[in-house]
């Protein structure tokens, strides 16, 4: 939150008043700021008690483009509580926590169990795996590489599993052996993250043949896709698009690498601006004069608001928003 020199000024049992939204700790409240707050607790309940109601109507802005609102997955609690709350899939599952709590590197069948069981959790929705974005500062400890001096910078994501191409290729054919065309699941989708070449993309793609043959599978009815939050994919999108069937645009670091400013320290926290027109036109630019029709994009975590809130804030060609579930419940 950046609120520095907090617990100076705290003392145990002492009443604050945390306002997520402004990003701003009241220390003691008084009556008139406690009486505020707590009229914007009840405002926002009975706002979700509205919202609950409207859980099973498909996600639409006001002036009726459609966009389905997807869930972010880190585990299957999270599948549990996505279809709890509506969610038309899930835009992101991240896959790297099976990594990263294993002492050693995940079975092929062990990954696979995992997999199926979240494709289970969302039958007949789109379910996109991105492969691991670990390596670099989320290092594995059963992969061994040396430090690197600036590892937002190094080899991770798609870059560490073309440098380790049996990791990666054991981990589509986990992702492919999960895939069951006669059960009753969601539909697999494949991400590539960190992205920053169109020759990136071929060689994952190559890769994903590779686990395909390996498995004695096909690949039909298999989208595959690659996050854009590198500024020089974003650059390239007409280059990539021909080589993917969707985008998803990785605000986070899209905006930390574009606006040079790390996105963790709160003296630069507000440079970045995901409804900056720069940056939210940035990959349909990149796309223009292609004669591949651009992708659908599946937009990183943001406000909703900030999203989809209106016609001059929309970010053009959205087809889908995927937030973490809880934002979908509020």
């Amino acid at each position: 939150m950046g609120v520095t020199d907090l617990l100076a000024d705290v003392s145990d049992g002492l009443l604050l008043a945390l306002d997520g939204e402004a990003g701003t700790v009241i220390v003691a409240p008084g009556d008139d700021e406690r009486s505020s707050y707590e009229q914007r607790i009840a405002e926002q309940e009975e706002r979700n008690t509205r919202l609950a109601e409207l859980r099973d109507v498909p996600g639409a802005t006001a002036d009726g483009h459609r966009v389905e609102l997807a869930a972010n997955i880190g585990g299957l609690e999270d599948v549990e509580a996505a279809g709890e709350v509506g969610a038309e899939g899930s835009g992101l599952v991240r896959t790297e926590f099976l990594f990263q709590e294993a002492a050693e590197e995940p079975s092929i069948e062990e990954q696979a169990d995992f997999y199926a069981k979240v494709l289970a959790g969302l039958p007949g929705h789109r379910v996109v795996f991105r492969t691991m974005d670990v390596g670099a500062d989320k290092p594995l400890p059963f992969v061994v590489r040396d430090p690197e001096e600036n590892p937002a910078l190094g080899v991770r994501g798609i870059r560490l599993g073309l440098a380790e191409p049996a990791l990666l290729v054991n981990q589509l054919r986990a992702l492919l052996r999960a895939r069951d065309p006669d059960a009753d699941q969601g539909r697999l989708a494949i991400m590539f993250p960190l992205v920053s070449t169109p020759d990136e993309v071929r060689r994952a793609r190559e890769s994903l043949v590779a686990a395909a043959e390996a498995e004695g599978v096909d690949l039909d009815g298999i989208e595959v896709g690659v996050m854009i939050e590198v500024p020089a994919a974003a650059l390239s999108a007409h280059r990539i698009a021909p080589l993917v069937d969707f985008f998803s645009v990785g605000t986070n670091d899209l905006l930390q690498y574009l606006f040079a400013a790390d996105r963790l320290l709160a003296e630069v926290a507000d440079l970045p601006d995901v409804c900056d027109p720069d940056v939210r036109s940035r990959p349909q630019q990149g796309g223009e004069g292609s004669a591949h029709p651009l992708a659908p994009r599946i937009v990183e975590h943001q406000p909703p608001d900030a999203v989809i809130g209106g016609h001059d804030r929309r970010v053009q060609g959205v087809e889908r928003v995927r937030v973490a579930h809880a934002v979908l419940d509020v």
